[in-house]
Parts: structure tokens; sequence; C-alpha cells
């Protein structure tokens, strides 16, 4: 039967309720609901006047290096923030090219950026983490694409305020960075964009010293 009393419920239809008893299909409703229950994506509320909207306010985790839940400062700074989360990674076309590295060598010599057995494991990795997620009710939406082309429309379509990463060192994430800045500052609306130190053993504000160059050599 409906939860909804609408006239085509009530009045252009004849509906039966019959209670279920099978502990399995009582199991497989349960998952059903909660499948609908957990989704933040494409929510919307009612507001006390039976008007819908989107829910607003999302928060963004650009998920790279770090594909986990378990101690991942950049999701749990983004699940402490007003409103709902939703999680994003890229198979940057770019990492997984062919290129020969400006060697200047007199043969036809390319190198894969990306090595068939590390492409697999971020496969699984991601897989993974998306099974993570669901546990806490996070959507992870993944693209094949550059960051750059994706995130500002999600930006527009989802309202999102707040963008979630790790702070990376390495010059293909930097780029990545660079070029997302510069069409997030086209936006008439630009999110906020917070970075966390997350891939040390030991944080580098922790250090005693005023800089790295300091720390004594052993």
């Amino acid at each position: 039967g409906s939860a909804d009393w609408m006239r085509r419920n009530l009045d252009r239809r004849i509906e039966a309720i019959t209670p279920i008893e099978d502990k399995k299909l009582k199991k497989q409703l349960y998952d059903l609901l909660n499948t609908y229950l957990k989704d933040s994506y494409c929510s919307w509320e009612m507001d006390s006047k039976g008007n819908y909207s989107k829910i607003k306010n999302m928060n963004l985790v650009w998920f790279r290096n770090d594909l986990r839940t378990k101690d991942n400062q950049s999701l749990k700074k983004a699940c402490n923030a007003d409103g709902p989360v939703m999680g994003v990674y890229f198979f940057d076309p770019r990492i997984y090219e062919s290129r020969d590295f400006n060697l200047d060598v007199d043969i036809n010599l390319t190198f894969s950026r990306t090595g068939k057995y590390r492409a697999q494991f971020i496969i699984e990795s991601v897989t993974d983490l998306r099974k993570q997620l669901e546990d806490h009710n996070i959507p992870l939406l993944v693209f094949y694409d550059q960051p750059a082309k994706v995130i500002p429309e999600l930006v527009k379509n989802h309202d999102i305020k707040n963008i979630f990463l790790q702070k990376e060192w390495t010059k293909d994430e930097m780029d990545q960075e660079k070029d997302l800045g510069v069409e997030l500052d086209k936006l008439d609306h630009k999110p906020k964009g917070h970075r966390t130190y997350d891939q040390f053993l030991y944080h580098p504000d922790d250090i005693p010293f005023e800089s790295f160059q300091k720390i004594p050599k052993v």
C-alpha cells in the first residue's frame, strides 16, 4: 500500500496491504529502504507548506591519495561541518597517459605514467572506499575526467559551500589544484577550500624547529 493520501490512491484504484513475515523478505525490504534513506546526493526536503527543495550547503570531500575513511582528517572535518557530505574521486586521464618525460634521447622511448598493477590497486581501493562511505550514508562520485572540468559543475548543481582535501606536494596534484582554482574563480559563488596535512607520520606543525633545514641530521 501507499503511505501518501493522494486521490489516485484513494479514489482511482484499490490497494491491498499485507504484513511481511518472511525473515529474508524483511531483510530485503530493510536494505532497500536504507538505500533510499542514505541518499544525500539527490535528496529533497519538504517544508511546512508542502514545497520541496533540494538539499543545499553541501560539503564535498575530494579524495586523492587518501582512499580511506579511518584516520582521514578531511572527511572528519567535512562531517563536522553543517550540511550533508558527498565524496568525489577522479581518474584523471593525464595521470594514465604515456609520455617520454622530455628525455633527451635519440630513440622513441615512452613510459606509462601509471602501471597496470598500480591502476588495478587504485580501482580496488576506490571500490572499497565507496563501500566504506556507504556505511556512513555518504555517496562517492567517480569520474574519468579532470577535476577542473567537473568540480565547478558540482558546485553549481549542489550548492557546495566547502571543499575538503588532503594537501599534496607532487607536481601533478599541485597542477590539478592550480587548474581547479582558475575555474572556481569564474563562479559567482566560490566555495571555501580546506586543505589538511594528512600523510605524515609526524605533523609538520609539531616539529620543534623553525624550518626543515634546522632539523639535525642523524
